[in-house]
């Protein structure tokens, strides 16, 4: 009987010194490595001023329809692009352009604003040299709300006939840009894009009874930049 205890009492002792130094070396087993910074997937934001070129303008009643070339413009935004793939990324914008027509006796428009939100879906390809630059090209798909800010600087043409005035109207964006991002610097780069935009715009007509007056124009937009890494 006493061996029997003898040799059941160094078995628990054996495991129980097992148990102790698996549990120290787990104690000493250093934490993982944090996954290293990727600039190819890394969030980025960035800032971009550019012009509208070409295109034209579309004015609509319930009676009468008349257009117009648009005049260069300008247009500025910020924005910020979340990778969630290696190749697709989302993205909201903030952008604010200004806009002109002019047609005499036909329609007259003077510098007006549009202040517009985009979601934008993009499809990319990126890629890194091994000194730390990074690039990227793709495709970007600009969608949102758009406020309007009119100003129709001569109330004798028809633009003004059919009921359009100045002031405020609702609208909405869609468009297609091809874009380049170009990272000298690990978190610093030069960004690019080129494609077209159109607006729907709807303003109040001043005139009693009859539908808002529709209005929509598109351009083509080439826009230049500074992005950041995050």
């Amino acid at each position: 009987m006493k061996a029997h205890f003898l040799h059941a009492s160094l078995i628990v002792l054996a495991v129980s010194g097992s148990t102790g130094l698996a549990s120290g070396q787990q104690a000493q087993e250093p934490p993982a490595p944090a996954r290293p910074w990727d600039g190819e997937t890394a969030i980025r934001v960035y800032a971009r001023g550019g012009v509208g070129v070409s295109g034209d303008v579309r004015a609509r009643s319930d009676t009468t329809q008349i257009g117009a070339g648009v005049a260069p413009s300008w247009n500025a935004a910020l924005g910020v692009e979340i990778p969630l793939a290696h190749a697709f990324s989302v993205g909201f914008e903030a952008r604010a352009s200004s806009w002109s027509a002019s047609v005499p006796g036909t329609m007259s428009i003077d510098q007006s604003m549009l202040l517009e939100i985009s979601a934008v879906p993009r499809f990319r390809n990126p890629w890194s040299l091994s000194t730390g630059e990074h690039f990227s090209v793709g495709v970007a798909l600009p969608i949102g709300p758009t406020l309007s800010f009119l100003h129709e600087n001569n109330q004798t043409d028809v633009l003004a006939m059919i009921g359009a005035h100045d002031g405020m109207g609702m609208g909405m964006h869609v468009g297609a840009l091809a874009e380049i991002q170009a990272f000298v610097l690990p978190r610093f780069g030069i960004t690019f894009d080129v494609g077209y935009l159109h607006h729907f715009l709807w303003h109040p007509s001043a005139i009693a009874g009859q539908r808002d007056v529709q209005i929509d124009f598109g351009q083509m937009v080439m826009r230049i930049g500074v992005i950041v890494a995050l």
